[in-house]
């Protein structure tokens, strides 16, 4: 038995180990940077690139030093981001529960638009996904990246559609029982790097594509 193998902090043990310690860590400084609302997309933003170099890619630099850096560098068009989603969040938060309660009622009227509500509910949060992920990964001008996002849910919707399901699923768990929220946000995230990334490398430059080759290996 080799015991330097065994304590080698290299080793397949203490890497999964620290990668499960950084995703509660992650988890729990995104949940916090995210109490002022106004700057829930930073955050997001700067949680899926940490999530995607430091522990899927594993680079090496701090994972929570990147995550701050990203925050900081994100603030400003996440900030804005958030409070242009905000008043159509409002609409669907307070407007489903009403519409749901007339449709059990047998408002036949009010159960179309329940439905037709939540649909609509639905693509704007896989929107929101690939939003937040690219401002996370690149750099854009607030309408380059509207218009941007727009065009590659257009050409990938499938793949879109499905990071909007999982981010539901981790939404509804996470308000539901509060615990997940200790380890589903940067779970969440590495879940849709395996999505998003597949798209944002047909894209990216050779030299990014490369390097991505190399870390994913």
């Amino acid at each position: 038995m080799n015991w330097k193998t065994i304590f080698d902090p290299e080793n397949d043990f203490f890497r999964t180990l620290s990668h499960m310690v950084d995703i509660v860590g992650l988890s729990l400084l995104w949940f916090f940077c995210c109490i002022p609302l106004i700057t829930i997309g930073s955050a997001t933003a700067a949680l899926y690139s940490t999530v995607l170099r430091c522990i899927r890619q594993e680079q090496d630099f701090s994972a929570y030093l990147h995550f701050f850096r990203g925050f900081v560098g994100n603030a400003k068009i996440g900030s804005i981001l958030t409070v242009l989603c905000a008043p159509l969040t409002l609409l669907l938060w307070y407007g489903l529960p009403r519409l749901a309660f007339l449709g059990s009622n047998g408002d036949v009227l009010s159960a179309i638009f329940f439905y037709t509500w939540q649909f609509i509910g639905f693509i704007l949060l896989s929107y929101a996904c690939l939003l937040f992920a690219l401002l996370g990964r690149f750099v854009f001008s607030l309408k380059g990246l509207l218009l941007t996002s727009l065009q590659l849910m257009i050409r990938h919707l499938p793949s879109i559609l499905l990071c909007g399901a999982i981010t539901y699923l981790a939404i509804a768990l996470c308000w539901n029982f509060w615990y997940p929220v200790l380890f589903l946000p940067a779970l969440t995230s590495l879940l849709l790097s395996f999505l998003l990334e597949r798209i944002f490398l047909r894209y990216a430059p050779e030299k990014e594509r490369n390097q991505s080759d190399t870390s994913d290996s």
